[in-house]
């Protein structure tokens, strides 16, 4: 999977501004190189950097909860479909097979869906556990693009598998799994 960065944030975030986020930044190019596994190599997420107050609206909206949260996901991806599925169940970190939405998506790169993220929320956090930021973005962005593939973390058996997935994508990069012993 590959990323696109749509960034709309109304105040962004001195630390964290481009180019840091930046194509050409050495965050964005660990970003891109921990979703490469996910989901097919010629699909595009979409990466959308965010405000907090949009954040809670969104949580408000798609989950009923009512404050901003560090990360949601949109998945355009279908659980069923005609024909084979775009992704089979289990590969390239699928959950279950997977089908694309063929009347919104059409070209070399179907776009599969949006990871939001609230870096101004997520930097806060980050300062206040003691967690170093480059990690917590990685989780974040990994585990945004698991939950387009059809993963959840409602059950503990699905939370531990998830956060198996999460730990061997960081660790394949030199990066610790930020929440290890932090819960």
């Amino acid at each position: 999977m590959k990323l696109q960065l749509v960034d709309r944030r109304q105040q962004p975030d001195t630390e964290l501004r481009p180019p840091r986020w930046h194509r050409s930044g050495l965050l964005w190019s660990l970003l891109e190189k921990l979703c490469v596994p996910l989901g097919a190599p010629d699909w595009m997420a979409d990466l959308v950097l965010v405000d907090e107050d949009l954040m809670a609206q969104l949580n408000r909206r798609w989950r009923d909860r009512d404050a901003a949260t560090d990360v949601l996901s949109f998945s355009y991806l279908e659980a069923s479909g005609d024909g084979a599925p775009a992704v089979a169940a289990t590969c390239n970190y699928a959950f279950s097979d997977l089908w694309l939405d063929l009347q919104t998506n059409v070209g070399p790169e179907p776009t599969v869906g949006e990871i939001v993220i609230a870096p101004r929320l997520v930097a806060r956090r980050c300062r206040e556990l003691e967690v170093d930021p480059v990690a917590e973005f990685a989780l974040l962005t990994v585990h945004g693009g698991l939950h387009l593939l059809g993963w959840q973390h409602d059950a503990p058996q699905q939370r531990q598998r998830m956060r198996a997935i999460e730990t061997d994508l960081l660790g394949r990069h030199g990066l610790q799994h930020p929440l290890m012993g932090k819960e």
